[in-house]
């Protein structure tokens, strides 16, 4: 188990990494930086976009769950 904290910073962290490789990656194919940064926003937003319905989902799934009040925890 870890603080609220360490996970919101390596949460942010990792989106930030996965931006700038997008970006990087988006700029060497096209050359462009206008193109690189719409092709980065797109990404990023649709990305965000399909993570909140993707834990959305798996909320409802109970399989894999530790039930505390089963377990004596």
């Amino acid at each position: 188990m870890e603080r609220k904290r360490r996970t919101l910073i390596k949460g942010i962290l990792y989106r930030i990494l996965g931006t700038t490789l997008t970006f990087t990656v988006s700029y060497l194919i096209t050359g462009s930086l206008p193109q690189a940064s719409s092709i980065t926003v797109v990404l990023f937003l649709l990305k965000f976009f399909i993570y909140l319905i993707y834990e959305r989902i798996w909320i409802k799934i109970k399989w894999g769950r530790i039930n505390p009040k089963k377990n004596g925890e």
